[in-house]
């Protein structure tokens, strides 16, 4: 079966807070290669790779004491 995949990742957080405003990021990246796709006629026919895929995820979080809070997301 062709099943298999290779994944690499890596994650930064930033928090701080100056007079009573609190904010917090984030990102987180991760990379793919070498993505098999597993069916029945594997591997006689019908092989199946998928390119390199790379995904970034994002958040930002900004609030002031208990009186609002704003989130912020991003997906590419």
């Amino acid at each position: 079966m062709n099943a298999q995949f290779k994944q690499t990742a890596g994650l930064i957080k930033y928090t701080t807070e100056l007079d009573h405003l609190n904010s917090k990021a984030s990102f987180l990246i991760s990379g793919t290669s070498d993505i098999g796709k597993s069916i029945s006629q594997f591997p006689e026919k019908k092989i199946t790779i998928y390119p390199r895929k790379i995904v970034s995820l994002s958040q930002l979080k900004l609030s002031y004491k208990e009186l609002w809070l704003v989130k912020l997301y991003h997906h590419y």
